[in-house]
């Protein structure tokens, strides 16, 4: 009787551990939906990160080329107005100076053609545009645009690249020694 109660206590037991073997094979929800969804979202968050950042790096380098560009057309003397232009007294020369309101003569034509050269527009390669060039002799005025590709596209939705566009000014004033 022991015997015969032994095996149909393991029987039994069996029974009990099949039982609850199935319960966790059948799956009222899975963990795979999530999974999906979550890296969806990380997927969706680097590529949004990452082109802005991208984005952002581009803007500040257009930047900094646009005002090191037009800083240096800015040195383009109009040397007839610059030597040859009404004579100031000293007196008036220096405090005008000294306020920051005497300014260097630019030469607008060649500051224009320094600009462009600096910039390289008008070769293959570059996706420069200058929007906007203005000189009135004393301040110079820039604005331009560049297309870049996007690091990560979505082609399926036209996402493929973006423009930057920078102005700067600057004007170049008279020192005191």
């Amino acid at each position: 009787m022991n015997i015969q109660n032994q095996i149909t206590l393991k029987s039994e037991a069996k029974e009990v551990i099949l039982l609850n073997r199935s319960d966790f094979l059948i799956e009222d929800g899975s963990i795979s939906p999530l999974i999906i969804f979550y890296f969806s979202i990380v997927l969706f968050l680097t590529f949004i990160i990452t082109n802005m950042g991208a984005a952002y790096i581009s803007h500040r380098e257009l930047t900094s080329r646009a005002e090191a560009a037009l800083s240096i057309a800015a040195q383009e003397l109009d040397e007839f107005k610059y030597y040859y232009s009404s004579p100031i007294t000293e007196n008036v020369a220096d405090i005008s100076i000294q306020k920051g309101e005497l300014k260097v003569p630019i030469d607008c034509t060649d500051a224009n053609n320094r600009f462009r050269e600096i910039l390289g527009i008008g070769q293959e390669y570059t996706n420069l545009v200058i929007r906007d060039f203005e000189c009135n002799g004393r301040e110079l005025f820039a604005s331009i645009e560049e297309q870049r590709d996007l690091i990560f596209q979505l082609r399926f939705l036209n996402i493929t690249s973006f423009h930057n566009r920078v102005s700067v000014a600057t004007d170049s004033t008279y020192l005191m020694n």
